[in-house]
């Protein structure tokens, strides 16, 4: 772990503090997105999927298949990963260049490059600002998760907390309560979680661990489609 870019969790250790707290699925209190950790299961490709299949009907062939390839290469190759990200940005589309960019800052998160990878986040931040389109709002909240993992990972917190708090605050802008809303909702709050446990605040990640265990809980048994 100590020569990883990315984070790197004593699962065991975790598992059994957060599996003491909360009923959660574990791959939603551990949200690293980016890392290609093993912990990455339905989760994770569910969160993936809501972001790109929007976009892919928006663009040609060739983009669509560019596009594939991102989700392709998303956790195995980061090189392949950023080819496609840098031709998804050739687009027409704004969203879709724009998640381009987004997936070249994961590409490049992912080989350790947090400087670049910030640089390309603060770009998008700078460029849009209160963005009203959907498919916007999501770039600023992959945005916005880059940037908490490289604050976190360099063990500026501070910086984590308020990324966290920014992306909560576009998730809360977002019209539609549905299952994309919710999923990032449960996630940037064990994002909160982590970061107050690394600092010693048990006590209080647990008490947002175990809001976040009875909003699933109620999602989970109600007849919507959301799970």
């Amino acid at each position: 772990c100590k020569y990883t870019p990315y984070l790197c969790y004593d699962k065991t250790k975790y598992s059994a503090f957060y599996k003491k707290h909360t009923t959660l699925p574990l791959d939603l209190l551990f949200t690293n997105l980016l890392s290609g950790h093993p912990m990455k299961l339905l989760f994770f490709n569910i969160m993936f999927f809501l972001f790109v299949v929007p976009m892919s009907a928006q663009n040609d062939s060739e983009q669509k298949h560019h596009l594939d390839k991102i989700v392709a290469f998303r956790y195995s190759n980061s090189d392949s990963l950023l080819y496609h990200a840098k031709q998804v940005q050739k687009s027409k589309d704004s969203c879709t260049q724009y998640y381009g960019v987004t997936a070249e800052a994961i590409a490049y998160y992912r080989k350790g490059d947090f400087k670049r990878s910030e640089a390309l986040c603060l770009r998008i931040l700078e460029e849009m600002r209160n963005p009203k389109q959907f498919c916007k709002k999501k770039v600023l909240i992959w945005t916005h998760n880059i940037l908490f993992w490289i604050k976190k990972n360099q063990g500026l917190y501070q910086e984590a907390f308020q990324y966290v708090l920014q992306k909560q605050g576009v998730i809360a802008t977002l019209q539609n309560k549905d299952l994309y809303y919710h999923i990032h909702k449960l996630g940037s709050n064990s994002n909160m979680a982590i970061l107050k446990d690394i600092l010693g605040l048990h006590r209080e990640a647990i008490e947002v661990l175990k809001e976040n265990n009875s909003e699933f809980k109620k999602l989970n048994s109600s007849k919507s489609s959301f799970y």
